[in-house]
Parts: C-alpha cells; sequence; structure tokens
C-alpha cells in the first residue's frame, strides 16, 4: 500500500463505522422515543403493565431489525475495505501482488457480529431498567402528587439516560460507552486492524521487515503518535535495533536507527482509531517520500479537541432535547442546544477550524 495508504485505510475504516453507526443511532432515537411514549403510557387507561407490554414490543422489534440490517452491513463493508486494499497492494506490487484469502474475510465479518451482539444484548437490559425506574417515578403512589410533579420525576430519569447513554459496554479502564459510539468504535477498529494485518502479511511476504511511519496529513499528530512519526519499526522484530539509510526525496540520505518493533508502538497507540499515519515498506538505501516534516504545534491540537467536546456538549443538549417530557423541560432543552450550538460556532471561527456539523448531529455516526 502506498502512502495513501493510511488516509485510505481510514477512510474505508471510517465509513465502514459510519453506516453501521448510522443504523445504531437511529435504533438508539427509537428507543429514547420509545422511553418517552411509554412513560407517558404509564399514566393512561392501560397502566404501567400495558405500558411495559407496548414498550418490549417496540424495544423488541426495533433491535432484532437492527440485528439483521447489521449482519448485512458488516459484511459488505468488509468486503469493500478489503477489495480496496487488495487493488492498492496490486498497484504496490505489481509483479509480485500478494493474496488474501476469502476466510479472512469471513472470519472478520462473523467476529464483528459476535461482538456486537453481545452489546445489543446488554444495551437492551440497560434500557429496561431504565424503563422500569422511569414508570415507578411516574407512578410513585404518594398522596398530593400531580400529574405534573410525576412527569418532573421521569423526566430526571430520562434526562439521567440521555447524560450517561444506552451503556452497551464497559471498558477495563471503567468508562461506559454508549452503544451507538461503541459500534461505530467498535467497526472502524475492527476494519483498520484487519487492513493493517493484510498490508504487513503482504509486506513480509514479499520481504520487507523494516517500515516508515509517514503522515500524509497536515492535522497535528496526537501525543500517543507524535513519538513515532516518521520513525523506522520492525515488522517481526528482525531488524530492531538496526541501523539503516533513509534517504527522503528532497533531502540528504540519513542513518536511522529501528527504534522498536511494531507491536511496541501500536501498544503505545500508534495506528489507533482515527489514526491517519500509514507503513511504508523500507528496503535499506531506498529513495522514500519524506515523513520528518514539523507536525504542527500542540496548541492546535488542543484546540481541535476543544472542538470535539464542544460537539458534544451539541449531541448532549439534543439528547436531552428528544426524551423531553415535562413542557418546561422542553422550552430549556431548545435553549440548551441553541447555547451549546454557539459556543461551537465560535471557538471554531476564533481558531480557524473547519466546523463539522454532522458531529453535532445524534442521528448520524461521526
Amino acid at each position: 500500500m502506498g502512502l495513501s495508504g493510511g488516509d485510505r485505510r481510514e477512510d474505508d475504516a471510517a465509513r465502514a463505522g459510519s453506516v453501521l453507526g448510522d443504523l445504531w443511532r437511529q435504533v438508539v432515537d427509537g428507543i429514547l422515543q420509545a422511553l418517552g411514549d411509554a412513560v407517558r403510557d404509564a399514566l393512561g387507561p392501560g397502566g404501567p403493565a400495558m405500558a411495559w407490554k407496548r414498550f418490549r414490543r417496540r424495544l423488541s422489534a426495533l433491535l432484532n431489525d437492527a440485528r439483521r440490517r447489521s449482519r448485512r452491513i458488516i459484511t459488505d463493508q468488509i468486503r469493500q475495505a478489503v477489495a480496496g486494499a487488495r487493488a492498492e497492494l496490486r498497484e504496490t506490487f505489481p509483479r509480485r501482488s500478494p493474496q488474501i484469502s476469502p476466510e479472512m474475510v469471513r472470519e472478520l465479518a462473523a467476529g464483528l457480529v459476535r461482538q456486537l451482539e453481545h452489546v445489543q444484548v446488554q444495551a437492551e437490559r440497560a434500557t429496561e431498567d431504565v424503563f422500569k425506574r422511569a414508570v415507578a417515578a411516574v407512578m410513585t403512589p404518594r398522596p398530593g402528587i400531580s400529574e405534573d410533579q410525576r412527569l418532573k420525576n421521569a423526566q430526571r430519569v430520562l434526562d439521567d439516560l440521555t447524560s450517561r447513554g444506552i451503556t452497551a459496554y464497559v471498558d477495563r479502564a471503567g468508562r461506559h460507552w454508549e452503544l451507538a459510539s461503541y459500534v461505530e468504535m467498535a467497526t472502524r477498529t475492527a476494519v483498520s486492524r484487519t487492513l493493517v494485518n493484510i498490508q504487513l502479511t503482504a509486506y513480509t511476504g514479499l520481504g520487507h521487515d523494516a517500515v516508515l511511519v509517514v503522515s500524509r496529513t497536515l492535522e497535528a499528530p496526537c501525543p500517543r503518535c507524535r513519538p513515532y512519526d516518521g520513525a523506522v519499526l520492525s515488522i517481526t522484530g528482525k531488524t530492531a535495533g538496526q541501523r539503516i539509510t533513509v534517504t527522503p526525496w528532497d533531502a540528504p540520505a540519513r542513518t536511522e536507527r529501528v527504534v522498536a518493533t511494531l507491536h511496541e508502538a501500536m501498544a503505545r497507540g500508534l495506528l489507533h482509531p482515527n489514526c491517519r499515519h500509514t507503513l511504508v515498506p523500507y528496503a535499506d538505501g531506498q529513495v522514500m517520500t519524506p515523513a520528518d516534516l514539523q507536525p504542527p504545534p500542540a496548541a492546535e491540537y488542543e484546540a481541535e479537541q476543544r472542538q470535539r467536546a464542544l460537539e458534544r456538549r451539541v449531541r448532549a443538549a439534543r439528547r436531552r432535547q428528544a426524551v423531553a417530557v415535562h413542557p418546561g423541560e422542553q422550552t430549556r432543552a431548545k435553549r440548551r442546544v441553541a447555547a451549546a450550538q454557539r459556543a461551537a460556532r465560535e471557538h471554531a471561527a476564533t481558531h480557524g477550524i473547519p466546523r463539522r456539523l454532522r458531529r453535532e448531529r445524534i442521528d448520524v455516526a461521526r
């Protein structure tokens, strides 16, 4: 894979994650709407029992349909990504094009399907728990409590859900992953890592062990990637510690040490999701495109990260708006969305950051 490999790999992985994330974000929207409707139904003639039955049928229909569609999407997106990797490898090695087995594609698709089905079960349990707590808040048999107050009690439960999200997974660091965000992240990671493995298998099969870490983006690399920007790494460990000659196309040749194995660099964060670095096969003395450009200052990276935080604030405000069942909360939710959008707009203008409105929506993956 050539110097565009990092961009293409992450574009393919992002596309797969975005398509699947779009689906599950729609599911989350449907769940939030179903929860709000069920809370209101609990106050109706059928009471909580009828509201529960309706909610369970609606939730099951949403999840079952999403599962079926997910399987098709996963298989289609992985096939497209692998086809792109195969084509790019043919361009890089026209005389010795490596083979990619169909079994690899099937195994990746099956593994990702199993991973997502597990988190969907967790999400279903979490959603049912929120329903029970919200209905309990509405139906609390205490004298003197008006319907308006009971709606306010339920609103607090629903607001708590939108603040935390529908938890689908808790990682080893104790972070709670919201359902659609986890699906998108897991898909992007799985597809990206598979494309990297295809790339490395091709390189070693054709006799290349050393790779140059190249960034083709002007965006500031994150702190995890920065130590390896422009570094030479060993795929298998065979060349680790050796000194080899790097010859940029626009600078004198220089001697570089193979600083680490690729496994060590990836364990420290290189090639993380959204990483725009790529790996170029290197033979001693080969003329390479330069990888020693000075990265943008850390302040630029910090400004970009602040913009991401402001985008998350807009999405959080929109989720609160989606479950507003009390009239007063509906008005406040609109104001919060407007204020969050204004802050994101002003920060982007101040720092010259392109504003990506897609990241501020809750009905699409980012």
